[in-house]
């Protein structure tokens, strides 16, 4: 029997003090230890140690073993996996908050904090019809209508697990009164669900096979830590 598709969001908090990192260090893969001290802001590296300490949390109490006995497989576009194991999950983070999602099938998440940006990025990289929506808004919805789009092309293409190969205008979404419709050549059964927690952002999940989460479950950096 598969596990029931969750979905958390971990706030962000304060910057961890060096003993609180070096507690949870063990928790996240090597490959992303490394490259914490790359990161020229903590919130970025926190939101990394974070994201990698809440997978280890919910996935150990499924695998059967230490968080600190996790392993993760990197594929050629960089999304992790569990090999030999049918659990699968994906992280997103933006602003403060991280979005986990953990299920039987394969998951993509993406959060995304509203913003002023250039709109004419959508006329760039989104499909026509999206673009054609969007320009049919009166302004002051464009911004919140841009970043549902861009949530749900992004769980979108980090389900699927191919990166930016997949070109952004070679599907699209339309959202009419919550109702998304979808197109793409993908031949897999994608599921979408558009998710409110906060009036600053946005939060899109895709699952294979229509095992969506029903809620999502916020929480601190101390709950899974």
């Amino acid at each position: 029997m598969g596990i029931t598709s969750q979905l958390y969001m971990i706030k962000l908090g304060e910057q961890l003090s060096n003993a609180e990192k070096t507690r949870l260090m063990p928790f996240i893969p090597p490959e992303k230890r490394e490259r914490l001290d790359a990161f020229h802001h903590w919130q970025d590296a926190q939101r990394t140690l974070l994201g990698y300490c809440a997978a280890s949390y919910f996935l150990t109490k499924e695998l059967g073993v230490k968080r600190e006995d996790i392993r993760y497989n990197f594929d050629y576009y960089g999304k992790p996996t569990l090999p030999g194991k049918d659990i699968f999950f994906n992280i997103s983070h933006s602003g403060d908050w991280i979005a986990l999602g953990i299920s039987d099938r394969v998951i993509g998440v993406d959060v995304e904090r509203i913003q002023n940006i250039d709109l004419a990025i959508a006329e760039h990289f989104f499909a026509p019809i999206e673009v054609q929506d969007l320009r049919s808004l009166p302004l002051e919805k464009r911004y919140e209508y841009f970043f549902i789009l861009w949530t749900l092309k992004e769980s979108y293409i980090k389900a699927e697990g191919k990166g930016v190969s997949i070109p952004l205008d070679s599907f699209w979404f339309r959202v009419v009164r919550g109702q998304i419709d979808f197109f793409s050549q993908s031949l897999r059964d994608w599921q979408y669900r558009l998710y409110e927690f906060s009036s600053e952002y946005k939060l899109a999940c895709c699952v294979e096979g229509g095992d969506l989460p029903k809620e999502i479950h916020i929480l601190t950096w101390r709950d899974i830590c």
